[in-house]
């Protein structure tokens, strides 16, 4: 049977309740409390640096301008002004991801039988060492960088190492492209 009586709730626990809520969503607004509670100079830049991701490291100019500032020879003005946004259009670019890598002829020590087709968004490879996972990484390296590579592609433990070659296939291509040393570092589009 109810009988209407609820348990009463203090004013002193109203108040535990709305202080327990976060003031702030996010770590910024307590940084800006913090700054006007020490009511310093040289903390409010400290804080204001980091409230805009810049206070991993200070140079020497801060450092001195940070001296200044507790010594009170200094004066701080804040932070200036935000630049007006400016909106420009952003140009779509057409997505374009490869879709095959297949043929390695004396590529590092990848067998030609190697054949991946990259069906899916996101692809695993795994394997033991020295199966091949950071050979692979250097044939979609040699696509997506003009950068010459630091190590040799070609399989060195071979008497006579010949040019490395791979075929490769991106989406927006018709048809299956090779790869050699001769034909660059990083795709080139015509």
């Amino acid at each position: 049977m109810d009988l209407g009586i609820a348990p009463r709730i203090s004013r002193e626990s109203q108040t535990e309740a709305v202080q327990t809520m976060p003031a702030h969503p996010d770590a910024v607004g307590y940084l800006c409390d913090l700054s006007s509670e020490v009511n310093e100079p040289w903390f409010q830049i400290l804080c204001d640096r980091a409230a805009v991701g810049d206070a991993s490291v200070l140079d020497t100019a801060t450092l001195a301008g940070l001296r200044g500032l507790y010594l009170r020879t200094e004066e701080y003005i804040g932070p200036g002004p935000a630049s007006p946004a400016i909106a420009h259009p952003i140009q779509a670019v057409p997505e374009d991801v490869i879709e095959r890598l297949s043929g390695f002829r004396h590529f590092k020590l990848l067998g030609d039988t190697l054949e991946i087709n990259f069906t899916k968004r996101i692809t695993l490879i795994f394997g033991t060492n020295g199966s091949g996972k950071s050979s692979l990484c250097e044939s979609l390296k040699t696509l997506a960088t003009i950068e010459s590579p630091t190590r040799p592609l070609e399989n060195v433990r071979v008497q006579a190492p010949a040019s490395p070659e791979f075929q490769y296939k991106f989406r927006s291509d018709g048809f299956q492209q090779s790869w050699t040393v001769s034909s660059g570092y990083g795709r080139t589009r015509c």
